[in-house]
């Protein structure tokens, strides 16, 4: 299969018309989404010893279509095809343009060349070929139109059928006849919000002129296409989507009415949502600094909170300033939002209230304890004793989930399971993983990451090397969505070196830690893999091994990639003290060396700190996580534990956060798993504070300003007495993953997931600065309120405002 855009001036499906005769030009992007290669005949011709290529009807590769009447037949003197991906020589020839008489269609045809060596070019998967044509332009008004590309003489690589593919684009000709811009302007005047709980509601568009002369809609009651048109656009997606406004069958009783002096009809032959005003008889005149009010009711929706295009077209309307006729396109904006903005249904200002809450006008409530939204995530076929959870990562729609112990197809070499988002923000089991080598006690999924189409699990006790001495698997997505194995990965033949047992990837670039390797540092001093996919998608290994590492620094027991650097922990380093720990930091240069270029240590004299035991990194700022039990300088106190934030800043990695617990435990190992984005910092502990048992905890900071507050605590999996010194976590955007691999007595374990934009409530503003917040007039009948203490006091307002207070319970005043 083959995908095909056409972009006029930057903008896809369009076919921009600057002015009528006017030379033109757009772009043809095709892309080989077919899973395999495609391989193209030579189609060249030999002419008195000389290859020539002469594209027709009957010899080309492409033919590309445009209905009766698109093309401006009368200035269209030929095509040129110039390939963009001229550093792999694919370049083209273009037949002039062919007219069916018959049926007006105008079609060009393409060959693709021979490179300099007279090799014919491949078409790889996942590739995109552009193709710049000019010469060309379009013609007539405004309006739909569609393209059909035909392929011919291609096969699959190494197969002799033939390959071809018809395929149809919709195609919009804008025709903006000179200076495309008229002095409109599209606004929404006091809300441009809807709500998204399925209640219906209604906003005012207004267009407003802010020139000083008139803007005048023509009216032809003779040729309808000479009329004066305005287009108001709304996306429609039957999926929940938050570019969308609604589904079709939502906005089915969705109405605009105009004003006096226009006439307003849904056009129901648009894919999208599309309603046509014209003047209703006679022609209407917009006075300078005059606003046209257009209003839209019967809004509802169910699409997620976001903001949605809505597109006002004009057509054919007519410029006081030099006379012209101007068509043109502005884009405004509706944001959807809830009315309260928190899982709970909660009715506010209605008749109906569907929760014990009835507020309007303004409170804000500090200190209130909200809980996460969460879902509970379990195999489809399970096993006891899998430990499910032992791993976990995230990347757009998709999470990897590890079971190092999943004991099928043979005993313990483990598994990774691959989930994707639902239409509720959910998470479902697509695709279990698993290489078809893998053998009994490899471990398999002790350590997962995934960017974007890339996946790479760590088996640490993979044998192939020596014992235990470990190994990393690639896997990509292809073009159907199944996650295939594209190489496996290893380091240094070493027994016990534990390659794998830290991954990270970010694009085609991985990195595999292998903190208990034996090198030329000393024993256990440890070691860091980088792989960086080439041209021809091999993985080439370059060794990461500072010069000052020494004996069981264990380098490489945590690792990242973000871009161009390379992050690497090493707990067992001794810079400022035994076993303090330390992280190394690498960049790549434009040689593709990776060099070392900072060292971060722990503040402080902190003796068996562990600090690098977990990293992560997200678009400039690093975490890292120090667990273990602390011992300073003047005594044998035991801490809680500790994770840093840095952030890149002209001067390198800064410090700009230390994260502590606000109710964590001595030897509690805050920081043994660590996840950041741009506004949360995720910290995982295994020990619960409250019971001083193992449990998958973690703790939720948000960046406020320039402090990481808490945020909130969960306590992913039931408390067990079985010590677990993990707590896995992963964030990605405003939701979080928390493996617990000792969810249930027999070590089947599950993923939790939650919404971390549940923690604040807001009721009237979807940017609570407060647990609750409510922005509004706000009337509240009568208050429970709760003392720490375990007190509880009525709290009532009267008509006359006057605050009263009741204990309950006989106990003193307020």
């Amino acid at each position: 299969m083959i995908n095909f855009n056409i972009y006029s001036h930057n903008q896809p499906n369009r076919l921009l018309i600057k002015g009528e005769g006017q030379l033109n030009s757009f772009v043809l992007e095709i892309t080989n989404v077919l899973g395999q290669t495609i391989a193209l005949n030579n189609l060249a011709e030999s002419v008195d010893s000389e290859t020539i290529y002469a594209p027709s009807a009957q010899r080309h590769h492409l033919a590309l279509t445009f209905e009766a009447g698109a093309l401006d037949t009368n200035h269209l003197t030929g095509a040129k095809a110039i390939g963009l991906n001229q550093s792999t020589s694919e370049k083209w020839a273009a037949s002039a343009p062919i007219i069916d008489q018959t049926t007006g269609k105008v079609t060009l045809y393409f060959i693709a060349k021979q490179n300099e060596e007279g090799v014919m070019p491949t078409w790889t998967q996942g590739q995109t070929w552009g193709l710049y044509l000019h010469h060309i332009n379009g013609q007539g008004g405004t309006r739909n139109t569609q393209v059909q590309l035909q392929t011919a003489h291609l096969h699959e690589e190494g197969q002799s059928q033939p390959l071809t593919f018809d395929l149809d684009q919709p195609v919009k000709i804008v025709n903006h006849r000179g200076n495309p811009y008229l002095p409109l302007h599209a606004g929404f005047g006091d809300s441009h919000t809807v709500l998204n709980d399925g209640t219906q509601g209604s906003v005012v568009l207004h267009l407003t002129n802010e020139s000083d002369q008139p803007i005048r809609f023509h009216y032809d009651a003779n040729e309808a296409s000479n009329t004066s048109k305005l287009r108001i656009g709304f996306t429609a997606h039957n999926h929940q989507v938050a570019h969308a406004l609604s589904s079709k069958a939502e906005a089915d009783a969705m109405t605009i009415t105009p004003p006096a002096g226009w006439e307003a009809t849904k056009d129901n032959s648009s894919d999208s949502l599309e309603w046509v005003l014209k003047p209703d008889g006679t022609p209407q005149t917009l006075a300078s600094k005059a606003q046209l009010p257009i209003t839209i009711a019967n809004i509802r929706t169910t699409h997620p909170v976001g903001l949605t295009d809505v597109s006002v077209s004009y057509e054919n309307v007519r410029d006081a300033q030099d006379g012209h006729y101007r068509d043109g396109q502005i884009i405004c904006q509706l944001l959807k939002q809830p009315l309260v903005h928190r899982n709970d249904k909660v009715g506010i200002g209605t008749d109906k209230p569907n929760a014990k809450l009835e507020v309007l006008g303004k409170a804000k409530v500090a200190g209130l304890e909200v809980g996460l939204r969460q879902q509970k995530i379990v195999t489809n076929n399970g096993s006891a004793g899998e430990q499910f959870g032992s791993s976990v990562a995230m990347s757009g729609n998709y999470a990897i989930v590890g079971a190092f112990r999943r004991n099928q197809p043979v005993q313990a070499p483990g598994v990774a399971y691959i989930f994707e988002k639902n239409d509720t923000k959910g998470l479902q089991q697509i695709q279990k993983i698993s290489p078809a080598e893998g053998r009994v006690g490899d471990q398999l999924g002790t350590a997962v990451c995934l960017s974007g189409g890339y996946a790479i699990v760590g088996a640490p006790r993979d044998t192939q090397n020596g014992t235990q001495a470990g190994a990393a698997y690639i896997f990509q997505r292809d073009n159907t969505g199944v996650w295939q194995q594209q190489a496996k990965m290893l380091g240094k033949a070493n027994v016990r070196g534990n390659f794998g047992a830290s991954v990270g990837v970010s694009g085609n670039v991985a990195i595999v830690g292998a903190h208990f390797e034996d090198n030329e540092r000393g024993n256990g001093a440890g070691a860091a893999y980088v792989f960086e996919q080439d041209n021809s998608s091999n993985w080439v290994q370059k060794k990461l091994l500072p010069d000052e590492l020494k004996a069981y620094d264990t380098f490489g027991k945590a690792v990242a990639v973000w871009g161009n650097y390379a992050f690497v922990g090493a707990t067992g380093d001794d810079t400022k003290t035994n076993t303090a720990g330390a992280v190394y930091i690498f960049e790549r240069d434009v040689q593709g060396n990776w060099n070392k270029v900072d060292k971060l240590l722990p503040e402080g004299y902190i003796l068996g700190h562990h600090f690098g035991a977990s990293i992560a990194v997200s678009d400039h700022y690093l975490i890292v996580g120090a667990p273990e039990v602390t011992n300073t300088a003047s005594s044998n106190k035991r801490t809680k534990g500790a994770a840093y934030i840095y952030a890149q800043t002209e001067a390198g990695w800064t410090q700009v956060a230390k994260l502590s617990p606000n109710d964590g435990i001595t030897g509690g190992h805050f920081g043994i798993n660590v996840a950041i984005t741009n506004d949360y910092a995720v910290v995982g502990a295994p020990v619960n504070p409250e019971t001083g048992i193992s449990g998958s905890i973690a703790y939720v900071f948000k960046q406020e300003g320039f402090a990481w507050k808490q945020l909130s605590k969960v306590v992913a999996e039931a408390q067990t007495t079985h010590l677990s010194l993990q707590s896995f976590v992963a964030v990605q955007g405003e939701q979080m993953l928390v493996g617990a691999d000792q969810d249930d007595a027999n070590g089947r374990g599950a993923t939790y997931l939650y919404d971390l934009d549940s923690a604040r409530a807001g009721i009237g503003t979807s940017n609570p600065t407060e647990t609750l917040e409510v922005a509004g007039n706000t009337k509240t009948h009568a208050l429970i309120l709760t003392a720490p203490d375990g007190n509880e006091w009525k709290v009532t307002v009267n008509n006359d405002g006057v605050l009263s207070t009741e204990p309950l319970g006989g106990f003193g005043p307020m």
